[in-house]
């Protein structure tokens, strides 16, 4: 009964793909990630300063993620002046409108049929290319990173997993985010482990997996445990 049925997106006029990008580099991003995750700029004004990430899934354009490349601090203070002058205010995300994101799972196209059988959920797409790029997962279709867009899975997200034919998944989400996990229930659709970003040896606050590094990811993955056991260490007994 599930609407799982996602129609192709355009790109806002005036739009290209690039294959090198001063923001993204400044990110830390490889050769391999321009091939890998599409990314275009557009000078179409409404997306000025804007890099869009395409999502890609059964080989079509479904949707993309506008980011603006000023800093948070820096949009802030924008925005607090525009509000004061009543000038137009700065968006951070300016995203496509027609899927719903619920639907959708950044580098989802990545996963190959048949021979991935893990997936790392993650919550945003630079998430998913740091991960592929210090475990260096492009070497690899065993296991590949697809984020959900926020700290939430749906049906149809559970639904294009499998269709794939991933068994194994492996939660990676901020560490804001044990009670989101908890109402999931993926362990009937999965073998399921669950980590977070502050598991890694020198995590500073507001870091997410997107700012680890190989080392520090690969230690989250090392402490990974099932969903109940997780739940002990962080509801129990932070609780008593």
């Amino acid at each position: 009964d599930l609407d799982v049925e996602l129609f192709e997106e355009e790109l806002p006029p005036k739009t290209k793909r690039v294959l090198d990008d001063d923001y993204l580099e400044s990110r830390g991003w490889w050769e391999e990630s321009y091939m890998d995750f599409p990314v275009y700029r557009s000078k179409d004004f409404k997306f000025k300063d804007y890099i869009l990430l395409g999502v890609h899934m059964y080989g079509e354009l479904v949707g993309y993620v506008g980011r603006h490349t000023w800093s948070k601090k820096k949009i802030t203070r924008h925005n607090n002046k525009a509000k004061i002058n009543g000038t137009y205010q700065v968006l951070r995300y300016r995203n496509s409108e027609g899927n719903e994101f619920a639907k959708m799972l950044g580098g989802f196209d990545k996963i190959v049929e048949g021979e991935t059988d893990t997936a790392i959920l993650v919550e945003g797409f630079m998430d998913v290319a740091n991960i592929s790029q210090e475990l260096d997962l492009f070497a690899s279709n065993d296991v590949r990173a697809v984020c959900t867009f926020g700290k939430k899975i749906s049906e149809e997200q559970i639904f294009h997993l499998q269709e794939k034919g991933v068994r194994n998944v492996i939660i990676f989400y901020d560490t804001d985010a044990v009670e989101d996990v908890k109402r999931m229930d993926l362990d009937k659709y999965f073998n399921v482990l669950v980590c977070f970003a502050d598991d890694a040896t020198g995590y500073e606050a507001g870091m997410d997996a997107g700012d680890l590094s190989a080392e520090q990811i690969e230690e989250c993955l090392a402490n990974a445990k099932k969903t109940n056991e997780m739940f002990y260490d962080r509801v129990v007994i932070y609780e008593l």
